[in-house]
C-alpha cells in the first residue's frame, strides 16, 4: 500500500510561523524590506551580469549554518521565571517568544530562498548559442527579460535575507530588556 502524503501538516506550519511574523502586512510595511529594495536597485550593477549568484553561494552557507545555531542556542536561554515571562508577553497577536521565534525563522527562511533562487539562476543561466542564432529575436528578448526579472528578485531576496539578521539581532535585544527587566523584580519569599 503506498503512503499518502500528508501536505496539511507542513501547510499549517507555514501558515502558523507567516500570522506569528505579522504576513503580508509586516513584510510590506517592513524598513528592512523597503532598505533592501532600495539597496538592490543602487547596486544593479551586481546583479545585471552573469555570475552575480556566486556572492550569494559564498556568503549564504556560512550565514544560514550561523543562524541555526544562533537560533538553537536562543532557544535554551533563561530560566524556567523568564521563560514564563516571555510567554505571557503580549507582542502584537502572539507572545514575546513566538514572537522571537518568528523574526529567526523568517530570517533563516529567506536566507534558504537566496540560496535556492541562486541555484536556479545558475543552473538556468542561458547564453544564446551560434547555432540558435535563427530563433526569433522576441524570444531572446523574453528569455532576457525573464532572466533579469530573476536576477533582480534573487538579488533582492538575498540582501533582504542579510537585513532579516537586524532585524532578528532586534528582537533580541527587545528578549534582553524583558530580562534585565525580570532580573530586576524582587524574588518571592517562597522561592528563596
Amino acid at each position: 500500500m503506498p503512503a499518502r502524503l500528508h501536505y496539511s501538516a507542513t501547510r499549517r506550519i507555514y501558515v502558523r510561523y507567516w500570522q506569528a511574523y505579522g504576513g503580508w502586512s509586516a513584510l510590506l510595511h517592513s524598513l528592512y524590506a523597503h532598505a533592501a529594495l532600495g539597496l538592490t536597485f543602487c547596486l544593479w550593477g551586481q546583479w545585471t551580469k552573469e555570475g552575480w549568484w556566486e556572492n550569494v553561494l559564498s556568503v549564504a552557507p556560512s550565514v544560514f549554518g550561523f543562524s541555526i545555531g544562533g537560533y538553537a542556542l536562543l532557544l535554551s536561554f533563561g530560566d524556567e521565571k523568564f521563560q514564563k515571562l516571555m510567554a505571557n508577553a503580549k507582542v502584537r497577536e502572539s507572545n514575546a517568544f513566538v514572537d522571537l521565534c518568528a523574526a529567526f525563522t523568517h530570517f533563516v527562511l529567506m536566507q534558504f530562498f537566496a540560496l535556492v533562487i541562486a541555484l536556479v539562476a545558475k543552473g538556468v543561466f542561458v547564453v544564446p548559442p551560434h547555432w540558435l542564432g535563427n530563433w526569433p529575436v522576441w524570444l531572446w528578448t523574453m528569455i532576457g527579460i525573464i532572466r533579469y526579472l530573476l536576477w533582480f528578485f534573487g538579488e533582492l531576496i538575498f540582501i533582504y535575507a542579510i537585513l532579516c539578521g537586524a532585524a532578528a539581532t532586534m528582537r533580541i535585544f527587545r528578549l534582553a530588556e524583558m530580562f534585565a527587566k525580570a532580573a530586576k523584580e524582587p524574588v518571592p519569599d517562597d522561592e528563596k
